[in-house]
């Protein structure tokens, strides 16, 4: 098996580092926006489901940097020739850290999208079973959760006895590699979707908001930001076939792993900034107050951000939400007695 490995190429510079660096340098990052967030959140007392699935989120960022820093020392950025160089046991324990890092990402990319959809249906949860709250719950939350958990299994059910998926020494029989990169294909493209979808939803509700038409844009932009996840997503889908590939596993992943990494760092952030809209809005006023008196009078004539301009927090986006609803619901009531019975 040794035999099949061996190629006649040039000494490849080790990618690891740069992974590693890239990985943790994310990690730290989504630590501070996570914190943040269950700050935010503990001071209103409105630590939900949301905050919790995407702690959970978090957590399988750190496992998967954690596996992914194990897999490049022992030289799992390299050409799989490479990594049996240092011996077969080393080239098995890194195909077993491969495989293994990847449930880490399934499982933390469908978490983000779970968080990011109670969210929002925390936020419309006094609308009724509008068809926002239907798609959420049925494609965003169910559907994701099953394919989760579906790849997750086949990843390492893929082989019989599951040891022969990261060891060749072992006899055994696997489905055919494409299966597995078939599979992969169609989780990214429908995790893309899923993202996409999470961005444009709240597009449909918050422009409804009878608020000021900047305030209306900063809700569309804050919570639209899944958008740039989607864009991540697609371009991790392109790569995803790789994983049929058997005779150069360690070299043909690397791609994948770089933009799961910004998948689940984009999904972390982007899911966190809309709990974090109060901070926002006094940075922007804060930057306001500097300009004024930094700048004269005649070249800085903005205001302020007005006393009237309320700071939208997730409560008071669902409370404004549910008596505008409450409205039209008497509006029409009232028409309807102002018509009177209909005549026979």
């Amino acid at each position: 098996m040794s035999a099949l490995y061996q190629r006649d190429a040039a000494s490849i510079p080790d990618r690891g580092p740069a992974l590693v660096f890239l990985m943790w340098a994310l990690t730290f990052i989504s630590f501070v926006t996570v914190v943040l967030r269950f700050i935010f959140r503990a001071r209103k007392n409105q630590i939900g489901w949301d905050d919790i699935f995407m702690g959970t989120t978090w957590m399988c960022f750190v496992g998967w940097s954690v596996v992914l820093t194990l897999y490049a020392n022992r030289g799992g950025c390299q050409h799989i020739w490479d990594v049996e160089k240092r011996g077969m046991d080393n080239l098995t324990r890194a195909i077993l850290l491969n495989w293994t890092s990847q449930i880490f990402g399934i499982v933390g990319v469908a978490s983000g999208k779970i968080s990011i959809s109670a969210l929002l249906l925390n936020i419309m949860r006094d609308m009724g079973w509008t068809w926002q709250r239907i798609y959420l719950w049925s494609v965003t939350i169910i559907f994701t959760s099953l394919v989760a958990i579906s790849c997750s299994l086949l990843t390492f059910l893929q082989c019989r006895p599951p040891q022969r998926l990261w060891d060749p020494r072992i006899d055994g029989t696997c489905l055919d590699p494409k299966v597995m990169a078939a599979y992969g294909i169609f989780t990214g493209s429908f995790y893309t979707f899923a993202d996409a979808s999470l961005a444009m939803i709240p597009l449909t509700v918050f422009w409804k908001l009878r608020i000021g038409v900047l305030q209306r844009i900063q809700l569309c932009i804050v919570f639209g930001l899944n958008i740039l996840t989607s864009v991540c997503s697609g371009i991790k889908t392109r790569h995803l076939s790789q994983l049929g590939n058997r005779t150069d596993l360690t070299w043909a992943t690397y791609d994948i792993f770089v933009w799961v990494t910004a998948e689940l760092f984009l999904l972390v952030v982007c899911g966190t900034v809309p709990t974090l809209y109060p901070l926002l809005r006094w940075i922007q006023s804060l930057c306001v107050v500097i300009r004024h008196k930094v700048l004269p009078r005649s070249v800085s004539n903005e205001d302020p951000l007005r006393q009237s301009d309320e700071v939208l927090t997730i409560g008071k986006i669902r409370m404004r939400l549910k008596r505008q609803d409450t409205a039209m619901s008497s509006n029409s009531e009232s028409q309807a007695s102002t018509l009177g019975p209909a005549r026979t």
